[in-house]
């Protein structure tokens, strides 16, 4: 029996069942042969040899010529981190033109990213800087007119976040970068030919970033005392020798600023909320340490204003504060806390900036004389007064980001002098001399 008996046979409904099945396969055939020709052709022009002839100049007329091919970029790395890279590599490299102002007195080569930290040893000669290119540095600035400054460094295999002076002016305490740049303490001793490292505490805030880190000069202990300060909450007080004396909890929702007094005595930190704690870290009489806790607050800015920045004045009686409300305050904290009698504010006065600035640093000077930076822009205040006594407004090229005074004077091209170090997102750092007004 032929097909065409047996379609007969069938039903209508089956008849048109059978069609419709033939007629799908030959419309799926016919478009797999119209795909397989469109690409045995396109794999037939790759293959043919290119003409080697000269083009006609109708030829040169219709034909566009080949585009330049792009340089493959390495794999796992983004054009966004090249770029990156190639402006980090840029930084301090440029001639370093100063600023103009009659106070500049030099500015310190070999960082090549961004400084982040900055601390002036106990003996006020030699400057430690923290660098974004992984790279502690410590300057011999004993005679800063000099025409090259010696200086030593380490590099590390972890991100330097700041630095800060230890029990003399060989060892260097460091907060770093570490695994998803969650904060670490160690301390280099520069006293060796090659730096080494004495003591290395990883992950001191909890998976939490570094922000700052400050240190004494001396305390009663006969040791030098740390604070590492996290972007959140946390503040840690650490000895010279590594040991976790106490942590606390700001309470500020996030943390702008903390520091420690000269002697150890007393911590402070700026934070999201409008006052400052101060907290004392004690010792008895025989220098054994006995604990820390919150001795005192500052209150007087306006709610709801974050507290930016905080320091104390060399003779350990005073501090300066400065607040997102506009306001810059100096306290008498020489007070008996323990009696309950609260630090009283001496001195409130307006910011020398446009509305909505604040100062991101303050530093206590000589004789009063309190530094404090905004940006790329460097102000000399008069603590007693409030006023403004000298400015520059250019001090770097990108935002100033650390600020130190020298505990004692050094030369300049004008005699002996106070001098305030400040580095800067510029890769530089730049020495200052003090305004004569009050020095």
């Amino acid at each position: 029996m032929s097909f065409m008996d047996e379609f007969s046979q069938l039903s209508v409904a089956s008849q048109a069942v059978a069609v419709t099945v033939c007629a799908s396969a030959l419309w799926i055939t016919l478009r797999l042969l119209r795909a397989v020709a469109a690409f045995a052709g396109t794999v037939a022009l790759w293959l043919l040899p290119r003409r080697s002839a000269k083009k006609t100049d109708v030829d040169s007329e219709i034909s566009t010529p080949p585009r330049p091919r792009k340089e493959q970029q390495p794999q796992g790395v983004s054009i966004k981190q090249l770029m990156k890279s190639a402006q980090k590599s840029k930084l301090g490299t440029h001639a370093d033109k100063h600023a103009t102002s009659k106070l500049a007195i030099m500015g310190l080569k070999g960082h090549t990213a961004e400084v982040t930290g900055l601390s002036w040893s106990p003996d006020g000669t030699a400057l430690a800087t923290a660098c974004d290119d992984r790279t502690v540095r410590i300057f011999n600035l004993a005679d800063p007119t000099a025409k090259s400054i010696p200086f030593r460094k380490k590099e590390l295999r972890v991100g330097v976040q700041d630095v800060a002076f230890a029990d003399d002016e060989q060892h260097v305490a460091v907060q770093t970068k570490g695994l998803v740049n969650a904060a670490g303490l160690m301390m280099l001793d520069f006293g060796p030919k090659e730096p080494v490292e004495e003591w290395h505490e990883r992950n001191v805030h909890n998976k939490l970033l570094g922000l700052c880190l400050a240190s004494s000069s001396s305390s009663k202990a006969g040791y030098s005392v740390l604070a590492s300060c996290s972007t959140k909450t946390d503040l840690r007080v650490y000895s010279s020798s590594g040991r976790l004396l106490g942590h606390m909890d700001t309470g500020g929702l996030s943390n702008y600023m903390a520091t420690i007094s000269p002697d150890g005595r007393w911590v402070a930190a700026g934070t999201f909320t409008s006052d400052v704690k101060v907290y004392e870290v004690a010792f008895d009489r025989l220098g054994a340490f006995t604990g820390i806790k919150l001795a005192m607050a500052l209150k007087g800015h306006k709610s709801k204003a974050s507290v930016f920045c905080v320091a104390f004045s060399p003779d350990l009686t005073k501090m300066v504060t400065a607040s997102g409300d506009g306001l810059l305050k100096v306290w008498n904290i020489n007070v008996r806390y323990h009696m309950d009698e609260d630090p009283k504010c001496i001195l409130s006065t307006g910011l020398s900036l446009l509305p909505g600035k604040c100062y991101s640093r303050l530093a206590w000077g000589p004789e009063g004389l309190v530094a404090g930076v905004c940006g790329t822009t460097l102000h000399f205040i008069d603590s007693r007064s409030g006023e403004v006594v000298d400015r520059v407004e250019d001090a770097h090229d990108a935002a100033i980001t650390c600020l130190a005074w020298s505990s004692s004077k050094l030369r300049s091209l004008h005699g002996p002098t106070h001098v305030l170090a400040t580095g800067g997102l510029d890769g530089r750092v730049r020495l200052w001399a003090a305004p004569q007004k009050l020095v």
